[in-house]
């Protein structure tokens, strides 16, 4: 089954979650959560959440002073104990106008 690592993108935040999806699935949202967390305050106080549904079951300081040390983190921290070999990556991008 396809597995993909989602971005989802903010000012100061970066969230994300793995999913497994079924071949020939369209829609992300009827997929398997594997896993699913956001590093949040970017910059400031970066700290990493994780989450079971909507509750957070572990948070953790980082170094995340910017995105591209925030991507590095969140692949640090995929890498420790995750069994994600091989991933499709993919952005979620929304539009202020739409």
């Amino acid at each position: 089954m396809p597995t993909a690592l989602v971005f989802n993108p903010g000012s100061n935040s970066l969230k994300f979650e793995v999913i497994q999806c079924e071949t020939g699935q369209h829609v992300a949202s009827r997929a398997k959560k594997l896993a699913s967390a956001a590093l949040d305050s970017i910059g400031k106080q970066p700290k990493l959440s994780v989450y079971k549904g909507r509750e957070v079951i572990s948070e953790e300081n980082t170094d995340a002073e910017n995105m591209g040390r925030t991507v590095g983190a969140v692949l640090a921290w995929l890498g420790k104990d995750k069994a994600i070999n091989e991933a499709v990556l993919a952005e979620r991008i929304v539009h202020p106008n739409e």
